[in-house]
C-alpha cells in the first residue's frame, strides 16, 4: 500500500530528475573510471594506485565531485571557446574601425548561420548515436522515451545556460545590450528544439536519420559558413541573419512554437522507434557469442558496398601472397588486404572534393575579381585550415581496424 502511494505521487517532473540523477552517475562512475586509469599510468604516481580504487567507495565518490565540476567546467570551457573562435575572435581580427552597432549586427548574423543553420541540420540529440545512450538503453534497460526526454531536458536548459553565459561575456567584451543577447540565446533555444521536433517528424514520416546523411550536413555546414563570414570580405553581403533574429515578432512567434515543440516532445511524444533505430548498431555486444562470431566475420570479410571492384590481375597477386602464408602471418595478410581496400573510398571522396574545390575556387576569384583582394583571402587561412583538418581520414583509419 505504501510502495502504490509513493508510486501515485510520484510527478513526471520527478521521474525525469530520477532519470537525469542515473545519468549523471553514469557519467561520473564512467569518469571517474577514466581518471583512475589514466592516472596509473602516470611514470611517478601511477604505481601508488592499486586496482582496489576502483572498488573504494568513498574515494571515488570524493573523485565523482570532482569529476562533477570538471564537467560543469568543460561545458562552459567549450561554449566559450564557440563564442571565442567562431564569433568573437573574427571580429576582432577582421572588423577596424566599425561601429559598435554593426559590431552586434555582425555578432547576430555569424550566430544566425552557424547555430541557427548549420547546427539546427547537423545536431540533434534524438537521432544522435553515442556511447553513453547504448549504456543506458541497451546496458542498463532505461526506458528510451523517459531517457530522451530526461536528455533533451537536460541539454537545453544546460544549452541556454552555458551559451547564456558566454554570451554575456561577449556581450560585456563589445558592449553590446546584454538582455538583447540573452533573449536572442533563448530564441535560439527554443529554435534548436523545433529543430529535434523537425527531426524526429522527419524521422516518423520517411525512416530518414538526417545528421547521419553526409551530404546533408558537408551542404549546411559549407552554406552557412560560407554566408557567416562573407561580409568580412569587400561582397556588400546584406546581414539577414541579423534582421531575422532582430523581429520582435518572429522572437515571440519562435519562442511560442518552441515550447509547443518542447511539451509536445516532453509529454506526448514515444521515442523508442527513434532510440532504437540509432542503437541497433551495437547489438551484437549484448550477446558475447554474437559478438565473437561478428568479430570473426569482421575480420575475413566485408561488406560488397565498402570493396572496390579489383582487377584479375590484382586479385591473382592477392590470392598467391596470402597463400604463400600459413597461420597467423596469412590472417594477418588477409587483415592488411581488407583494411587498404576499406580505406580506398575515404581517399577518392576526399579527393574528389578537392577536385571540385580546386576548380571552383578560382572560378569564384575570376567572378568577384572587382570584389577581392589577397589581404581579404588571407583573412580566411584559419577556415581552410580547419576545413583541411575536417578532410582527414583518421576517423575512418580508427574505426576501420574493428
Amino acid at each position: 500500500m505504501k510502495a502504490k502511494m509513493e508510486v501515485q505521487g510520484r510527478t513526471p517532473m520527478t521521474g525525469m530528475i530520477s532519470t537525469i540523477s542515473r545519468m549523471w552517475q553514469l557519467q561520473m562512475i564512467t569518469l571517474v573510471n577514466r581518471l583512475i586509469y589514466f592516472t596509473q599510468k602516470l611514470p611517478f604516481v601511477g604505481h601508488l594506485i592499486s586496482e582496489q580504487t576502483y572498488a573504494a567507495f568513498r574515494t571515488k565518490r570524493a573523485i565523482g565531485a570532482i569529476a562533477v565540476i570538471l564537467l560543469f567546467v568543460a561545458g562552459l570551457l567549450e561554449s566559450l571557446l564557440y563564442f571565442g573562435g567562431m564569433f568573437a575572435l573574427p571580429m576582432l581580427l577582421w572588423t577596424e574601425n566599425v561601429k559598435r552597432t554593426e559590431h552586434f549586427n555582425l555578432l547576430l548574423h555569424m550566430y544566425f548561420c552557424i547555430s541557427g543553420v548549420m547546427a539546427g541540420v547537423t545536431s540533434a540529440k534524438v537521432l544522435e548515436s553515442n556511447k553513453m545512450k547504448y549504456t543506458s538503453i541497451r546496458l542498463m534497460r532505461i526506458n528510451p522515451t523517459k531517457y530522451m526526454r530526461a536528455t533533451l531536458f537536460y541539454r537545453y536548459t544546460t544549452f541556454f545556460i552555458y551559451q547564456g553565459i558566454a554570451m554575456t561575456l561577449v556581450a560585456v567584451l563589445f558592449k553590446f545590450p546584454m538582455t538583447h543577447a540573452l533573449l536572442i540565446v533563448g530564441m535560439m533555444t527554443f529554435w534548436r528544439v523545433i529543430c529535434e521536433f523537425l527531426h524526429l517528424a522527419l524521422f516518423k514520416w520517411k525512416g530518414i536519420i538526417l545528421v547521419q546523411k553526409i551530404w546533408a550536413t558537408s551542404l549546411s555546414m559549407l552554406l552557412a559558413l560560407t554566408f557567416a563570414y562573407l561580409p568580412f570580405t569587400k561582397l556588400n553581403l546584406p546581414l539577414f541573419g541579423s534582421v531575422i533574429l532582430d523581429q520582435p515578432g518572429l522572437l515571440i512567434l519562435m519562442s511560442l512554437s518552441g515550447a509547443i515543440c518542447g511539451y509536445v516532445l516532453l509529454k506526448h511524444t514515444d521515442f523508442t522507434s527513434a532510440v532504437r533505430a540509432v542503437t541497433n548498431h551495437a547489438d551484437p555486444l549484448l550477446n558475447p557469442e554474437i559478438r565473437i562470431a561478428d568479430l570473426q566475420q569482421r575480420m575475413v570479410q566485408s561488406k560488397e558496398h565498402d570493396l572496390s571492384t579489383p582487377t584479375s590481375s590484382n586479385l591473382h597477386v592477392n590470392e598467391q601472397r596470402t597463400l604463400e602464408k600459413k597461420g597467423y602471418e596469412q590472417l594477418h595478410e588477409i587483415f592488411v588486404i581488407r583494411h587498404t581496400t576499406l580505406l580506398r573510398a575515404p581517399f577518392h571522396r576526399r579527393l574528389l572534393a578537392i577536385m571540385i574545390i580546386g576548380i571552383l575556387l578560382p572560378l569564384l576569384v575570376l567572378i568577384f575579381k572587382n570584389h577581392l583582394s589577397l589581404d581579404s583571402i588571407e583573412r580566411f587561412s584559419p577556415l581552410i585550415i580547419m576545413f583541411m583538418l575536417n578532410l582527414t581520414v583518421g576517423s575512418q583509419i580508427c574505426s576501420k581496424q574493428f
